[in-house]
């Protein structure tokens, strides 16, 4: 309880002294009349009636002085102030900060005091104030919020035109492109989808329903969002227009609840009116064709870490020291039918980001020796938007490389050379580097390297046959199951006949029995396998039978419906090289052997045994009633950590001492009625004329 002389102390230095100065002054010179009030006369402050009510009242009493004597008046209602004031020397800040409150910094104070003396309100108080949290006193009438994007979830606070903050969960099985953005175990929350959370807030405090052209500056990305598996992260957006700077800029930022939403993992200021400048590029690729690259199988996984929905680089025209143009997939709408469970699929605001990735992969193309990622990006134009699911060129220059990080461009064009997107200073941070990496060049000449390490390790292993066989081994541009029979046997022909024409005085064609099986001659047999891209053949005077098979992985339960019992327990006792995909490297190469068998001999073997070992090859034994043959088999990392397993009927040489006899092997009896079920490979469309024929690698032996 306040008596009256508190309650007339309180009012005194304000409302009173306002009241005698205005009564002693002479009217007829006065022109302008400016109070400072406090928002506590609108708000109220519990303690603080008669500190609001003398507030309050100065307010009233001008606005009668006005009208009475027809002078100008302006009466400033500002909330706390930082670094000075009554709020700062009572220790008020920090407690009101707790509440939601944001203190003015002076700088802002004296600015917003300015441009309202210089300009006219329309009315005589004017609020200049910070965040003011959710106080109770403090509510405007607002327009639901609907139609916002999936990331503008719970409103921590929101005052049109000013400011919003808003928090949602981010989780695996509602956010469904975090599963694919998944860097050695850690769910991160990707760049583009940031960038489309930020520009939610955005339109949602300037009240825009969407942009035509953007410009995003001052991206920063140090402190990645991780999200658990199971519970996922909560993050918060917030979004700061800030005022008299000629433009509208929006300050935006995404803090998460492991900091206590205190600091910024993402940030970026929107500048939203910007008009366009530069329509025009054209990005003309010395290379007419596409280099020998089939991103879906050659980077992604070993260089390029993201998921099937993260997978939109469609070919690669040319690779440079320092640049690169990629051409990127043509994608269904925004593919946010694709990203998230059924009850959160709401549209994009900036077109798709499962496309917009694409271009900051690129970097990662430059740098094959490191894994990178994003750590900031000083410019992001977006310019018609609607076009960006169409696809387009791509090219990304790397302008700074230390071994440590790398500043590179980045420009995408559609199919009318008009620029879609363009990046500046992108600036990429080294993460580890790539175990058994390859080197830029090697990258560019895939198409030789992968054959040549096929031959190579055949070469390894030639003191095993005791007789001639051709290896050849060719990469093809997309995978072989993806192209119709008739194409594929076209570059089957192709790739022999170039073999042959080297190789044979006379040349001699492949021709196919009606089960599929190619045969040469009377004097050479021909056998052929493919999985992916790899082509191989053997060919030679003996009966041939050849396998290539990618190393998949797989679960146990997958296994044991491919391969019968008695084949899974065998692969459990083959020499152990030490390799984490051994169990896959096993089964596989049990797979191989039956192929083997079947091409070859016709027949599932009764009887595998082991032979020989030596390094990662295994010489296998194949009896079947009367008949006994030997297959060797061995692993080749085509790319790093990328296996494939060869196998290739043979006859074997006595051994040598450089061999390792197994002390114990394995049999595998099986009864003559048992019946195996085989994976049929069913080939889609392809056009072999379309697609450039790279080195074919052969290796022969004669022993």
């Amino acid at each position: 309880m306040v008596d009256f002389s508190e309650a007339m102390n309180e009012i005194a230095p304000k409302l009173a002294g306002a009241i005698n100065i205005l009564e002693a002054v002479d009217k007829k010179e006065l022109k302008l009349v400016i109070a400072f009030t406090s928002i506590i006369g609108i708000t109220g402050m519990p303690g603080n009636s008669w500190y609001a009510f003398s507030n309050e009242n100065l307010d009233n009493y001008l606005r009668n002085f006005k009208i009475t004597h027809n002078i100008e008046t302006v009466t400033f209602a500002y909330s706390v102030w930082s670094e000075i004031g009554m709020g700062e020397r009572m220790g008020s800040t920090e407690v009101l900060a707790k509440m939601g409150i944001g203190a003015i910094s002076p700088s802002q104070g004296i600015q917003e005091f300015m441009s309202w003396v210089e300009n006219k309100a329309n009315d005589q108080q004017i609020v200049v104030t910070s965040s003011l949290g959710n106080l109770d006193t403090w509510k405007r009438a607002q327009k639901p919020l609907n139609g916002t994007g999936r990331f503008i979830d719970q409103i921590v606070y929101f005052e049109p035109g000013v400011e919003l903050r808003a928090r949602t969960v981010i989780k695996s099985n509602t956010d469904l492109y975090l599963n694919d953005h998944n860097y050695r175990g850690s769910l991160l929350f990707p760049t583009v989808f940031g960038l489309e959370a930020m520009a939610q807030a955005v339109s949602v405090v300037t009240g825009l329903d969407y942009f035509q052209n953007l410009v995003i500056e001052d991206i920063s990305l140090l402190k990645p969002i991780v999200a658990s598996s199971d519970e996922g992260i909560e993050i918060e957006i917030s979004a700061l227009v800030e005022e008299n700077t000629g433009e509208r800029k929006i300050r935006t930022s995404i803090s998460t609840e492991h900091t206590g939403f205190t600091e910024a993992h993402f940030s970026a200021v929107f500048f939203p009116d910007r008009p366009r400048v530069g329509s025009k590029q054209v990005l003309n690729p010395e290379n007419k064709s596409l280099l020998n690259i089939h991103p879906q199988s050659d980077l992604y996984s070993w260089l390029l870490f993201q998921g099937p929905k993260f997978r939109n680089l469609s070919g690669i025209y040319e690779l440079e020291p320092h640049k690169t143009i990629f051409s990127m997939k043509n994608v269904n709408g925004d593919t946010s039918n694709i990203c998230f469970s059924d009850n959160l699929k709401k549209t994009f605001l900036l077109g798709s980001p499962l496309l917009r990735d694409v271009l900051l992969q690129s970097v990662q193309l430059l740098i094959s020796e490191n894994i990178v990622l994003p750590i900031g990006i000083k410019k992001w134009e977006l310019h018609s938007i609607d076009q960006q699911p169409k696809g387009g060129l791509a090219h990304c220059t790397l302008t700074e490389w230390n071994k440590n990080t790398g500043i590179c461009n980045v420009l995408y064009t559609n199919d009318e050379n008009e620029v879609v997107e363009s990046i500046t200073g992108y600036t990429v941070k080294s993460m580890e580097p790539v175990n058994n990496g390859l080197s830029l060049h090697e990258l560019q000449s895939l198409g030789q390297v992968i054959p040549e390490k096929i031959t190579a390790a055949f070469s390894r292993y030639s003191s095993f046959i005791d007789h001639k066989i051709n290896l050849i081994a060719y990469k093809h541009t997309i995978p072989f199951d993806q192209i119709k029979q008739e194409e594929r046997r076209k570059i089957e022909q192709f790739v022999f006949s170039d073999f042959a024409r080297h190789n044979f005085s006379s040349t001699t064609e492949i021709q196919w029995q009606p089960n599929g099986k190619p045969i040469l001659n009377d004097e050479m047999n021909i056998s052929i396998s493919h999985s992916a891209q790899i082509l191989l053949m053997s060919v030679g005077k003996e009966v041939q039978g050849i396998d290539i098979e990618k190393v998949e992985f797989r679960m146990e339960e997958e296994w044991q419906q491919l391969l019968e019992n008695n084949y899974l327990f065998a692969s459990r006792q083959f020499p152990d090289p030490n390799k984490s995909n051994q169990k896959d490297l096993n089964y596989t190469r049990i797979w191989s052997i039956r192929e083997v068998c079947m091409k070859s001999e016709g027949f599932i073997p009764r009887t595998i045994s082991v032979d020989y070992s030596e390094e990662d090859a295994v010489v296998f034994k194949i009896v079947n009633e009367n008949q006994e043959s030997h297959i060797l088999t061995f692993p080749v990392e085509i790319l790093p950590g990328v296996f494939f397993m060869v196998a290739l009927k043979i006859k074997l040489k006595e051994p040598k001492k450089s061999f390792r006899q197994q002390e114990e092997y394995i049999s595998i009896r099986l009864h003559k009625n048992l019946r195996i079920n085989f994976i049929l490979h069913l080939r889609t469309a392809g056009d072999f004329s379309e697609k450039p024929i790279l080195p074919i690698m052969h290796c022969g032996w004669e022993i």
